[in-house]
């Protein structure tokens, strides 16, 4: 990748697992960058990180120092077991961004890191360095395109691109959250985490199916004020609840929520 430009990325596609061989959307696309854009981006992640993570609500399992799949797993087990302890019903509400990292407007971004994050001067020319004039080229089977600009998206093989992506996802569901006020009052034993959140999988939890169904009605208007696109074909419904035990194969983050059976598909695999 030596004779690559910092802003020049050569996009391959990977077959995604278990998906059909042939529709786009069971590719994966990676943009193969050059070392000093990746050491450039490690340099700034570095730089903004402390930001950032103060800025990212605590929903957001992924990318973060510390937090990983597993936390996000673990939140959904002890809601399924408090759920099955009190006999309390709880709904999830699964959402699924559409090409999320290739949709997000920069100029948003970089609004958003100047005036919520608060980066300093530096730190966002040094983003904006990162985020302009790129161009890819793709590569499939060893036969190659002509090079195009790109001027929407993070380019997906640093570091970096992870990060900006959750930064933008948090200004979203700021504006989700306030438009869609409070949730109901719970009169549980317990009470529950707004949402829980891995990359672009957010799970909104709530007692109330009802009022899950009224957010889901608002989702994509706010999400398309942000260029993203809610998968209406990913949505998800699941409940918690003593006496259905459909959500021990519920699938989150690559589990399945209940122990043994997610012992035993992994002893399978």
């Amino acid at each position: 990748m030596k004779d690559l430009g910092i802003g020049q990325g050569i996009l391959i596609v990977i077959q995604k697992l278990c998906k059909d061989k042939g529709p786009l959307k069971s590719l994966r696309p990676i943009s193969l960058l050059n070392s000093l854009r990746k050491l450039l981006s490690l340099i700034v992640l570095n730089r903004i990180r402390d930001p950032v993570e103060s800025y990212v609500d605590p929903s957001q399992c992924a990318y973060k120092r510390r937090r990983a799949t597993t936390d996000a797993i673990w939140t959904h087990r002890w809601l399924a077991a408090c759920a099955t302890r009190y006999n309390t019903p709880i709904h999830i509400l699964g959402l699924d961004m559409s090409r999320a990292f290739d949709t997000i407007s920069r100029a948003k971004l970089i609004k958003i890191l100047e005036n919520e994050v608060g980066l300093d001067k530096d730190a966002l020319r040094m983003v904006s360095a990162l985020l302009c004039d790129t161009c890819l080229q793709v590569r499939i089977d060893g036969e190659k395109s002509d090079w195009f600009n790109t001027t929407i998206g993070t380019p997906q093989g640093d570091c970096l691109s992870p990060i900006l992506f959750i930064v933008y996802l948090e200004a979203a569901l700021r504006v989700l959250r306030a438009k869609i006020g409070p949730k109901p009052p719970a009169d549980k034993a317990f009470p529950l985490p707004p949402e829980i959140v891995y990359a672009d999988d957010t799970d909104l939890v709530s007692y109330s199916k009802e009022w899950l169904v009224s957010v889901l009605a608002q989702i994509p208007p706010i999400l398309a004020d942000f260029d993203l696109i809610a998968n209406a074909e990913k949505t998800e419904w699941v409940e918690y609840s003593k006496s259905h035990d459909e959500w021990r194969t519920a699938k989150k983050v690559g589990s399945y929520l209940g122990d043994y059976e997610d012992m035993q598909r992994r002893a399978n695999l």
